[in-house]
């Protein structure tokens, strides 16, 4: 099998239907949809159900897994050699997974794009700054910021089984981009949009706290740290290092690293240069 896109879902009965057609509209050929309805309450498994297409799978959870456990579910019953991601509010864009597979080389194993942002509070769909990320960059985009929308994400599923899947944090996905690029995965990110990322105010990411408590989290702390080391960012067993990996806020490692990724920029391509400054600019104002 070719795909198999990855959907975990709890209490998204008012969206799944959308998103799945979305998703079943840009589906190549030889290609499946697993849904996992993650203990939801609202009838979300029986929407999904509904579509009545054999493409899709609907797998049941009794008890909330979370979503890196449901994702990791999700992996052990995938049969693609790639799988991606959806979120169960978003929408895909025509043409996306075509356009994904075909820009997948050996040197590009987890490959995202751009988002197009519509929803609550936004008057007018919007499309994320319409730059790449290539290989090279996208190491130190991660030290950043997390530079990509997990719902964006395609890659060869053997990859993200031999990294483990995901792991039990609230930044499941930002520690996977973390991890991947210190084991020497190569990650890219394309300029064009290939989702439309839903915003209202019941997304997790939506708390005000949640960003606080997920950069607290040990396994994102050392996913970071170990990265910094790995990319040549820093050198391991320096007092920089020791400081890093010390240091509780987000911003205070980022502030330690800004020298060094400054330095690096300039031996970049005016492309990658471009992108990771725009990403800076965008985490100043955040």
């Amino acid at each position: 099998m070719r795909l198999s896109v990855l959907v975990p879902a709890r209490n998204a009965a008012d969206t799944i239907t959308l998103s799945l057609r979305s998703t079943l509209r840009a589906l190549p050929a030889d290609s499946e949809v697993l849904v996992l309805d993650d203990a939801s309450v609202d009838g979300t498994g029986d929407r999904a159900h509904a579509l009545g297409d054999n493409r899709v799978t609907v797998i049941r959870s009794d008890s909330p897994s979370g979503v890196a456990g449901a994702l990791n579910t999700l992996l052990g019953e995938a049969r693609g050699e790639f799988v991606a991601r959806m979120d169960a509010d978003d929408v895909v864009l025509p043409g996306r997974f075509h356009l994904q597979l075909a820009r997948l080389t050996p040197k590009v194993e987890i490959l995202f794009g751009g988002v197009l942002h519509f929803g609550s509070g936004l008057r007018v769909p919007h499309p994320s700054p319409p730059f790449a990320i290539s290989p090279d960059a996208f190491p130190v985009a991660l030290l950043i910021d997390n530079p990509v929308a997990h719902s964006t994400m395609l890659a060869r599923r053997s990859v993200i089984e031999d990294l483990g899947g995901y792991r039990k944090c609230l930044a499941e996905d930002y520690d996977l981009w973390l991890r991947a690029a210190s084991s020497g995965v190569q990650l890219a990110r394309l300029a064009l949009p290939v989702t439309a990322l839903r915003r209202h105010a019941g997304q997790v990411t939506a708390d005000a706290s949640w960003a606080q408590r997920a950069a607290a989290e040990s396994e994102w702390q050392d996913s970071y740290s170990d990265l910094a080391v790995a990319s040549g960012i820093v050198r391991a067993g320096t007092e920089t290092a020791e400081r890093l990996r010390s240091a509780d806020a987000i911003m205070s490692k980022r502030a330690l690293l800004r020298p060094a990724i400054d330095r690096t920029l300039s031996a970049m391509s005016w492309a990658d240069r471009l992108a990771l400054r725009t990403l800076i600019r965008r985490t100043d104002r955040s």
